[in-house]
């Protein structure tokens, strides 16, 4: 479905029934969920969707956009530290790939132009695509479960995150993955 078409408002009842209505129902048996949200809105992931997305234990792929309000909460609050936490504390046993993108504002959506590298809409999507890595970059656990140590993770950028000890030996945060 081409959400695209679609006002915000609708876009953002859909979204209330995907997540309350639709997923609780497939929660037990599905495997991999790719929400694409055309612009910010309540396709994308949040306090609400979260709730719901931590039933679907049997998860191993998860693509979901963050909104830029989302991502721009301060990091103890954050909507990406909590996935996070629920896969380092296991509520994801299954998960192997998490990508996360940026959701535009229907403006940006309405103006966006990738031909001009000067074009402030691309600057401020960057800049939001830096707070997610940014949340990312922050995060530390102490003994991760299985599933956080084989999670690949993907912010939007042409790289790829997995776990890894810090010089300390004593907690684990995200770096590239080295190539073989």
């Amino acid at each position: 479905m081409d959400l695209g078409m679609f006002s915000q408002r609708d876009s953002d009842l859909m979204a209330a029934v995907f997540y309350l209505c639709v997923l609780p129902k497939h929660a037990c048996t599905l495997k991999a969920l790719r929400s694409h949200a055309p612009f910010d809105g309540h396709y994308c992931l949040g306090q609400m969707s979260l709730d719901v997305l931590l039933m679907c234990r049997r998860l191993v792929a998860l693509t979901v956009c963050v909104g830029s309000d989302e991502a721009k909460v301060p990091f103890g609050q954050n909507v990406i530290k909590r996935l996070l936490d629920a896969t380092g504390q296991g509520k994801f046993p299954l998960l192997k790939a998490l990508d996360l993108s940026l959701a535009q504002t229907p403006d940006e959506a309405a103006h966006h132009s990738d031909e001009d590298p000067t074009n402030p809409l691309l600057v401020y999507s960057v800049r939001n695509h830096t707070l997610i890595d940014d949340v990312v970059r922050k995060y530390s656990c102490r003994n991760p479960s299985p599933a956080m140590l084989r999670l690949e993770l993907s912010t939007g950028y042409m790289h790829v995150k997995v776990l890894r000890k810090d010089a300390t030996g004593d907690m684990w945060r995200f770096a590239l993955r080295l190539r073989s």
